[in-house]
């Protein structure tokens, strides 16, 4: 059977249903069903081939609507994941929108703005620490100029990380100094680093890549292991290394849980 999955072609991209972790897609027409099977669709929240629904596997009646529209639809199963298309935002000078996805749980909590082209921000978050991450443009010598120019110094006494590949070497998986690292891989294409800073938060930069199956483009991307509540390190970086109009377009965010209480922190 095939299935028309986000934004494919076929898929009718108004998901029905705020969050779930089912994802209920009609594949058959309507036409010729039995009056409850045509009512179990609408109590679904399907409107035709193509389009879908998000529901939570622990709804009392969810099941027993699924076995009755057995050969009608198709349910896609987001472990862990609430899918939640919360906006679609636009610039005044440009067409493309920006959805908002959220997952992970209420004490670990995860977001992820990204637009049509593959530009992103994401972030999760837990008690000890935050990761945030984005797309960018910049090349690693981009981001350590950028870090010393926010007044993160590195830090040669904690390990670094770093992955490399090289003609004649394969692949170099390595710990230890970062001066080390990088003057012994200076003729080597490095791939992904993890670089601590004397001020505590842990800069990350990875190559481009491939990061989403339905678009084309490959990005860098830049990250900031950090205390959780400490944005500023993560709005400095993103200020020198981030595409800002995705920036000021999306208006990410990072959240944070303190004394058990959430908080959102603006990124811009």
């Amino acid at each position: 059977m095939d299935v028309p999955l986000p934004w494919t072609e076929g898929f009718d991209n108004r998901v029905h249903g705020r969050a779930g972790d089912l994802m209920v897609v009609q594949v058959r027409s309507r036409i010729n069903l039995k009056v409850d099977q045509k009512s179990a669709l609408r109590s679904l929240g399907l409107r035709g081939p193509g389009s879908a629904a998000l529901h939570f596997s622990y709804e009392p009646s969810i099941w027993g609507q699924i076995r009755k529209l057995e050969n009608v639809v198709a349910v896609l199963e987001l472990p862990s994941v609430y899918y939640k298309n919360e906006f679609s935002a636009t610039t005044a000078d440009s067409s493309i929108g920006v959805e908002a996805l959220k997952y992970g749980t209420n004490s670990k909590p995860g977001r992820l703005w990204r637009d049509e082209v593959g530009l992103y921000f994401g972030f999760e978050s837990e008690r000890e620490s935050s990761v945030a991450y984005w797309s960018s443009s910049s090349e690693l010598t981009d981001v350590l100029d950028a870090a010393q120019e926010v007044g993160l110094a590195i830090d040669n006494g904690k390990e670094a990380y770093m992955l490399a590949c090289g003609e004649g070497v394969g692949l170099v998986d390595q710990d230890g100094a970062w001066d080390d690292l990088y003057a012994a891989n200076a003729g080597n294409r490095v791939v992904a680093v993890a670089i601590p800073t004397i001020e505590g938060p842990e800069i990350t930069w990875r190559a481009p890549y491939k990061r989403f199956d339905d678009v084309s483009g490959m990005s860098a991307e830049v990250g900031c292991i950090s205390a959780p509540t400490d944005i500023l390190a993560i709005r400095a970086l993103v200020k020198y290394t981030a595409h800002m109009e995705f920036i000021r377009t999306a208006r990410p965010s990072v959240e944070v849980r303190t004394h058990g209480k959430p908080r959102v922190l603006s990124i811009d």
